[in-house]
């Protein structure tokens, strides 16, 4: 009985098995790694947070531990990551949306989710409304924001982008004066006046305010809108700001 192990073991059947065996072996190997979804990131770095090495054995690549690794990048909500056999992973991220601003030893974005998250590359602009908490935040990037002040001034950012994106494009500052929030516009030079929060019916009707082209203050004055009233745009007289806030 050992003897005839032996030769099935060392024969021709034994080699023809394992040479097949190492062929399908071959084949199953990951040859490229496909990325859809990134709009900020690049794809070298969704690869790179993917870690998936090319020539790996196709059936050791857990998809579920390359979502999770995906995952734990700050600027990646959701990942997806299926194989397509014979030789291919296929990536599907969800990148967080940039909605804000916030200022501390260095500028850290806020996304629509509350998140903290890093430029996603050298080339990044800063055009982002910046949030203006009464009181110095710390953050870290990869972390949930907390403060229930900021989240406030970041709120509204979220709704006048889900409202009017040209608006939110229009934010540059939201801010507190006492205990109510205020936001400036960059161009026409406009303060909001937005109480404890606005809903997107005030909103609206901002957008629809400048798309009728009301009056735009004059030079060296700065027109304050309020919306606090649903739905209504009350214009105070343009006077230079800096004339109202001391009376």
């Amino acid at each position: 009985m050992a003897a005839l192990l032996l030769v099935v073991f060392r024969g021709p059947l034994f080699r023809a098995v394992s040479g097949r065996l190492v062929t399908i072996a071959e084949r199953f190997r990951v040859r490229q790694v496909l990325v859809d979804g990134e709009h900020l990131l690049t794809k070298d770095a969704v690869l790179k947070a993917a870690g998936v090495p090319l020539a790996s054995a196709m059936f050791r690549v857990s998809t579920e531990v390359v979502e999770t690794r995906l995952e734990s990048q700050p600027w990646i909500k959701r990942a997806r990551v299926s194989r397509r056999f014979p030789d291919t992973i296929e990536i599907l991220i969800t990148e967080r949306e940039p909605i804000a601003a916030i200022r501390q030893q260095s500028m850290i974005i806020v996304t629509a989710d509350s998140m903290a998250v890093p430029p996603p590359s050298e080339r990044w602009v800063w055009d982002l409304p910046l949030l203006l908490p009464p009181h110095s935040v710390q953050t870290t990037v990869g972390r949930v924001l907390r403060d229930a002040e900021t989240l406030a001034l970041l709120n509204e950012a979220v709704t006048v982008r889900r409202v009017s994106v040209d608006s939110w494009q229009n934010l540059s500052e939201l801010y507190y004066r006492g205990d109510e929030i205020y936001a400036s516009l960059a161009r026409p030079t406009v303060e909001l006046r937005l109480g404890h929060g606005v809903g997107e019916l005030a909103w609206t009707a901002l957008a629809s305010y400048f798309a009728y082209g009301e009056d735009r203050p004059a030079d060296g004055a700065t027109q304050l809108i309020d919306l606090r009233f649903a739905g209504k745009v009350i214009v105070t007289a343009g006077r230079p700001i800096e004339e109202r806030l001391n009376g």
